[in-house]
């Protein structure tokens, strides 16, 4: 419903995290809403432009890279009719990759090499490494991502309107949070459709305890 809406767009937007990737002009702010859109095209049987937005979201690899990893697991449970979205993904990244170096020749090298020296000069760490003692973080991060993966495959043969691959696919995006190399509240926003869905869900729960009340009754 439209009041329903509009309270998730308030809050939205006065999530911290987002207040304070506004405020620092983070691009993560649009990589968020670019995965939240390429999600809703997939979950809409509009697989070709989900592809697309996915393969233009990747000018933060770090951020979507867990996503399509996840995607691809999600693929192979059904290659025949889901082949579609990769295809676009591949053709979409070609012509960014393309375009890209013919105006910025060797730039993909470069930018390779800049992003370790950032995380070499800037100590860069993960959430865990920041929070738990060597190596108990990295020994965490590799045991979420493993359980990680195998609820994803287990998870892989179910339609893309489903509650379990939203869930799954809320799940990989806390992953992200947990391990991409930068310790940033604005990162958080990842978090925000976990969240969202928590709240519908409970709300869903709430009302089919009222209705059973009252059958009841």
């Amino acid at each position: 419903d439209l009041w329903v809406q509009a309270a998730m767009l308030a809050l939205t937007l006065g999530s911290v995290p987002v207040l304070q990737g506004l405020k620092l002009q983070q691009l993560t702010l649009l990589i968020a809403a670019m995965c939240a859109v390429a999600m809703a095209l997939l979950a809409a049987d509009r697989p070709i432009a989900a592809g697309t937005v996915l393969a233009l979201a990747t000018i933060k690899p770090q951020l979507v890279l867990p996503l399509l990893l996840w995607l691809a697991i999600w693929t192979l449970g059904d290659l025949k009719h889901r082949y579609r979205w990769i295809a676009s993904f591949l053709i979409a990244m070609a012509v960014q990759c393309s375009a890209s170096e013919w105006f910025l020749p060797h730039w993909i090298g470069r930018f390779w090499h800049a992003a370790g020296e950032y995380r070499h000069y800037t100590q860069a760490i993960s959430l865990l490494e920041a929070i738990l003692p060597h190596p108990l973080g990295r020994l965490l991060e590799i045991w979420f991502a493993v359980a990680t993966v195998l609820v994803c495959w287990k998870q892989r043969k179910q339609p893309e309107n489903s509650g379990a691959f939203q869930s799954s696919t809320c799940l990989v995006m806390a992953l992200t949070v947990l391990m991409v190399p930068t310790f940033s509240l604005y990162n958080q926003v990842l978090l925000l459709p976990a969240i969202l869905f928590m709240a519908r869900d409970r709300r869903d729960r709430k009302s089919t305890r009222l209705n059973s009340s009252h059958a009841n009754i």
